[in-house]
This record gives C-alpha cells, structure tokens and sequence, in this order.
C-alpha cells in the first residue's frame, strides 16, 4: 500500500501499531526450546515477529540457522514465509489459507497429532 501511495505522489507516514514486549517469563520457554531444537519434528511460525524473536535469541546464544537442519520449519502465511526466507530458511510447509487454524490442520503427515512440534508466537 505504501508503495502505491508513494507512486501516486503521495507522502505516506508508517508507524507500527503493534508494541512487542518481552513475555512475563523473559524468554525462558522460547531460549529452552531452541536448547532442545532437535527433539521437535516441525518448529511453527505464527508471525514474522515471531520470526525475528526466534532468530534473535538463536543467535544470541552463538547458534545460527544450521540448528534448524533436523527438523521442519512451518509458516503461518506468506509474510511469516518471507521473513524465514530473508534469514536464509525455506519453509517446508505454508498453509492455503494464513492463519494457525489453517496452519495446525493441514500439517503435513497422515498424523500430524503424533509429531512434536513447537509453536513460535509474536
């Protein structure tokens, strides 16, 4: 939308409307879960915030996008698949419709129940 506006000679003005704070644990769920990546067979995506978040504390604990290698990566929706992409991770799954709905039922696998997943939200 900005880019339109910006072509039509307008000068718009972005501002996010949305704050992101810690959680009341500090990250303590999110830095164990990237502790044991590993035992998860699909790593969720909710948002690209929660894309960021992650990849923050990924990194700020001296790992980097190799600690993904064992397990799949899923993204709520094309923006959230966007913000993967730009830190160099293809998502193996994007559901049709963009929502965690969407994203818990087409999982792909004849029992999406039995595998573990963690689910990244922001």
């Amino acid at each position: 939308l900005v880019d339109l506006l910006r072509n039509a000679n307008a000068e718009p003005i972005e501002f996010p409307l949305i704050k992101t704070v810690a959680p009341a644990d500090g990250y303590e769920c999110l830095d164990e879960a990237i502790d044991d990546i590993q035992r998860y067979d699909w790593v969720l995506f909710a948002s690209q915030t929660a894309v960021n978040v992650f990849f923050d504390r990924l990194f700020a604990d001296g790992r980097d996008t190799r600690a993904l290698a064992t397990v799949q990566v899923g993204a709520v929706g094309p923006a959230t698949s966007a913000a993967l992409m730009q830190r160099c991770v293809v998502p193996d799954f994007v559901p049709m419709e963009s929502t965690g709905k969407a994203l818990g039922e087409q999982l792909p696998g004849e029992d999406a129940l039995r595998f573990d997943f963690v689910v990244v939200r922001g």
